[in-house]
């Protein structure tokens, strides 16, 4: 090979070399943000506030049969910063006997509520004992605490077991996963699991299963959310 030659194959190694590493530098850059994005999906914060809304998926079984339809939430308020601490929300089913109500829980339901409610039935409710969708603070703390919360009316209820989750969820048209701690309770034939999102000022029930001594089942899974006004 001549000394023409020679340059020739050398210039050509060194362009071939360099666009090797663009190309190279350019996917990893694409990869390296796809994990942030990733990671920044989970870590984020939710934050409800007016406005956000909640679609969950309902199942119910009784002797009567099954059906399935969805619970559609919109957030009225959520623990302002000026006024009372409360949560506020509108909702609507498509059950076979459709409903539309509002739920308001007063500040000592959000703080030391000890039960909650599922029957979305039509009206408005206020709560002052009870919660709706959310478990109280005092009931979050005691899970972070110690592991467990007493739940029910006499508080005899002691969902214990905790289990670090990902709950998967489709958060403002984004397919997202978020940290929820799965707790459960039984006794004889009655069977209680749910998970809580892992978050002191939004303790949001993500799913909660419960089966009674007559096998009548009831679930509901949060599908969606969104806080894009």
């Amino acid at each position: 090979m001549t000394e023409k030659g020679y340059l020739y194959t050398a210039k050509m190694r060194t362009y071939l070399c360099r666009k090797t590493n663009i190309y190279i530098m350019k996917h990893f850059i694409i990869i390296y943000c796809l994990i942030f994005c990733s990671f920044s999906l989970v870590a984020q914060a939710f934050e409800p506030s007016y406005g956000t809304k909640l679609k969950y998926k309902v199942w119910r079984v009784t002797a009567a049969g099954s059906e399935e339809y969805l619970l559609k939430v919109t957030v009225i308020d959520f623990l302002p910063p000026f006024g009372e601490n409360r949560i506020e929300f509108d909702f609507s089913t498509s059950a076979k006997q459709a409903t539309q109500g509002k739920i308001i829980m007063k500040p000592k339901a959000v703080a030391k509520g000890k039960y909650d409610n599922r029957d979305f039935v039509a009206g408005e409710k206020i709560f002052a004992d009870e919660t709706a969708l959310w478990i109280s603070r005092s009931m979050y703390q005691s899970l972070t605490n110690t592991g467990f919360f007493l739940w029910g009316e006499k508080g005899n209820m002691k969902y214990d077991k905790p289990e670090e989750k990902k709950y998967p969820l489709k958060f403002n048209d984004i397919a997202t996963e978020w940290d929820v701690t799965n707790v459960s309770w039984e006794k004889s034939r009655i069977a209680f699991k749910m998970s809580i999102l892992n978050d002191a000022n939004n303790p949001l029930i993500m799913s909660f299963d419960s089966k009674d001594s007559y096998n009548n089942i009831y679930k509901i899974r949060l599908i969606e959310a969104s806080t894009i006004k």
